[in-house]
């Protein structure tokens, strides 16, 4: 038989391995040793050199994307608990009917945790190629996005870590209780005429601490990125428009324009609830914050942009009209086209409206570029431009602060 002492001190070893492993999380060591034990660093950083000054579409004309469908999703995770809500194995048929009722050619999910999750949606994404985040044995696939693989392939891909070190995978936020949150990056070209764009998706945490210093984050990332390539930017941030936190990834530091929601730019715009007209029905989960919508696609980089439809869908099933997800679906129909920099004709030369102000913005560079002589707000607007003789605001995005919310 072990004395007493001897058992006191197993416990006590056993103790102090278990708060050393505990700082050794904590401080990031652990997943730092994991990840270059099992070659799974990956990149933090996208690499800009190869595109830079490099023509997209190998300087063909017209460069454009053609339209491309987007949508990002928020699918409540398996082992969240909110009232209300169905389990994950009667959710998952509803989530894929959801998925594939839009066939989007790019699509941005949030809340997946491992390989299982993923395994359960494939009926609906046997289409796509399929990127998140792996750690030897470990997959986490919170803010998993996918593309169609006939139509693009991947030159470059990586996550970016929403903590004090965006380097180490699965590395602890700012508020150390909480989980690991990432951006989600690739850079596709488009099969058929070699269109480059990066797509991203990024689930922000909802804790205060980590929602601010992660839109410092994403700006200090994306910003130069927008200056090369054109940027799709899908997620739930956590954020609606009008906090301050969400209009610093919307804008630079100088205050010109970085990304704009796709919402804004929309010339239609579909809210579904439950088949149109009718009130999501009880429970209701809280599809917005504070009645802000969280989840957005975002648009920047040096191109042109039009949106020709912007959809919310929270459409309920079964007779009880439940949702599949505490977030509705958000999709929009998106064309992307690089901007051709000629001399500006004299009868435009006193005109400076800026970009976000038009309100079709199929002519309208949305970010600024990397050229100290050509920014949106400067740029000049081509006559054939609707609103260019004037200035026009962005319209009004709907109201989704209704009590049916």
């Amino acid at each position: 038989m072990l004395r007493r002492p001897r058992l006191i001190s197993v416990a006590a070893a056993a103790c102090a391995l278990l708060a050393l492993l505990v700082l050794s999380v904590a401080l990031n060591y652990a997943q730092f040793a994991l990840a270059v034990a099992s070659g799974t660093m990956g990149r933090a950083d996208l690499d800009l050199e190869p595109y830079r000054g490099q023509p997209n579409c190998a300087d063909a004309e017209p460069c454009a994307s053609g339209p491309i469908r987007v949508m990002t999703y928020n699918v409540l995770c398996r082992v969240c608990a909110v009232p209300g809500a169905e389990p994950w194995s009667q959710r998952v048929p509803h989530l894929r009917d959801t998925i594939q009722r839009y066939d989007a050619d790019l699509l941005g999910l949030q809340e997946l945790g491992g390989a299982g999750d993923l395994a359960d949606l494939a009926p609906a994404l046997r289409q796509y190629a399929v990127l998140s985040f792996g750690l030897g044995p470990l997959n986490w696939a919170d803010a998993a996005l996918f593309y169609r693989r006939d139509r693009f392939e991947a030159l470059d891909s990586g996550q970016t870590w929403l903590g004090p070190d965006p380097t180490v995978p699965l590395g602890v936020a700012w508020n150390r209780l909480s989980a690991p949150r990432y951006l989600n990056w690739v850079v596709l070209r488009q099969r058929s005429n070699g269109f480059r764009f990066v797509f991203a998706n990024v689930h922000v945490d909802n804790r205060p601490l980590n929602r601010e210093a992660s839109s410092r984050l994403l700006r200090s990332f994306l910003g130069p990125v927008t200056s090369v390539l054109p940027v799709v930017l899908t997620g739930d941030f956590n954020s609606g428009q009008e906090t301050e936190r969400f209009r610093r990834i919307l804008y630079t530091r100088e205050g010109a324009p970085l990304f704009l929601d796709a919402r804004a730019l929309a010339a239609e715009t579909t809210v579904l609830r439950d088949g149109g007209d009718a009130a999501v029905p009880a429970p209701r989960f809280r599809l917005t914050q504070d009645g802000i919508l969280p989840d957005h696609i975002l648009l920047a980089g040096p191109v042109a942009a039009s949106v020709t439809r912007w959809t919310l869908d929270a459409s309920g099933y079964g007779p009880g009209r439940l949702l599949p997800s505490d977030h509705a679906a958000v999709v929009a129909d998106v064309t992307l086209g690089v901007v051709v920099r000629r001399a500006p004709s004299p009868q435009f030369a006193s005109m400076a409206l800026p970009c976000t102000a038009i309100a079709n913005a199929a002519c309208c560079p949305i970010a600024p570029t990397s050229s100290s002589s050509w920014s949106p707000t400067s740029s000049v607007i081509p006559s054939s431009c609707p609103g260019a003789s004037q200035r026009a605001s962005v319209p009004a995005a709907p109201s989704l602060s209704s009590p049916t919310w």
